[in-house]
């Protein structure tokens, strides 16, 4: 089981989401990652803006 993965700036418990959707929306390789409150604080979106958006990115074929 992977080892659970806390939020950069509240150090809390991130869901799987949240990593996935950093991952996609900042980098990848991102050494960061953010629970979906910091995340959509840190980009100035609303959650569901975040949703929307990586379905989108997620959606596009490389």
């Amino acid at each position: 089981m992977k080892k659970s993965v806390k939020c950069y700036l509240c150090e809390a418990e991130t869901e799987r989401a949240a990593v996935l959707i950093s991952e996609k929306l900042l980098h990848k390789s991102a050494a960061t990652v953010y629970c979906l409150d910091c995340l959509s604080d840190y980009l100035d979106m609303t959650k569901e803006a975040l949703f929307e958006k990586w379905a989108q990115l997620s959606s596009v074929k490389h």
